[in-house]
């Protein structure tokens, strides 16, 4: 499996809204990523310790990190699948908050880019 990154600018979004979950990337000041950390590192980073912010601009949560973020701190359930019926290239996204549906979309080329469009809804509708 692919690890799937969310990108330098949301992750600094995140971040604003209070994603401080371990995480095994950082993105450093230029919006490069790092190397992954080993994991008896990865406990010491995160986005709100002092001494680390000096060195790097935020964490980089995978998209997994943060949909589980999402469910458990903010009600927020996303849902990618495929668009029925399924042409190639064709996926739907729904969200959901206090489990009611906010919003369904669909017409996305791949689960990466529905999560990445559901994540961006998210953002800039104020849901959290």
């Amino acid at each position: 499996m692919e690890r799937h990154y969310v990108t330098f600018e949301r992750a600094k979004l995140f971040k604003e809204l209070g994603f401080d979950e371990p995480c095994n990337r950082f993105y450093n000041n230029n919006g490069d990523i790092s190397d992954l950390l080993e994991p008896e590192d990865i406990k010491y980073f995160s986005n709100k310790r002092a001494d680390v912010q000096q060195t790097f601009a935020c964490m980089a949560p995978e998209h997994w990190q943060v949909i589980e973020w999402l469910r458990i701190n903010h009600s927020i359930w996303i849902s990618v699948e495929p668009n029925v019926p399924y042409t190639d290239n064709d996926w739907c996204f729904k969200i959901f908050e206090n489990y009611r549906l906010e919003l369904s979309l669909e017409g996305y080329n791949s689960p990466q880019e529905a999560y990445s469009a559901a994540f961006d809804f998210i953002i800039n509708s104020n849901l959290i």
